[in-house]
């Protein structure tokens, strides 16, 4: 099932880096980039480069999952279940981790990025 603007809150994304056309409380652009993180982990963690270049501040970020079914899961996931159903994301500029805590390999994940630039 595809990713819609509208679980991401609208606007324009690409997986391509993009100005978003705001620009952040020290007046530098702010710009966005889609990460196709891919099938996630199984009970394990799994890291995807973000090939950002000249990254600054990190302004905002947005991680969700996928079920082969259709569902999505806003990430981080805590689940009534139990913490071994969990799904954590750690980001930074150059890399996004996810972590879960049972088999989700069948499900896919992607994050967006707003930052600025030293440039």
């Amino acid at each position: 099932m595809p990713y819609h603007e509208s679980v991401f809150g609208g606007g324009n994304y690409s997986t391509s880096e993009q100005k978003t056309g705001e620009k952040w409380i020290d007046g530098k652009d702010i710009y966005s980039k889609v990460i196709d993180f891919g099938t996630l982990p199984n009970a394990t963690s799994k890291s995807v480069n973000t090939d950002i270049t000249n990254a600054e501040n990190l302004i905002d970020y947005s991680c969700l999952g996928v079920t082969p079914g259709g569902t999505y899961l806003k990430i981080p996931y805590a689940s009534t279940n139990g913490l071994n159903d969990q799904i954590h994301c750690n980001v930074t500029l150059s890399q996004i981790t996810i972590t879960t805590g049972t088999d989700r390999s069948t499900s896919t994940a992607k994050a967006i990025l707003k930052y600025t630039k030293t440039n």
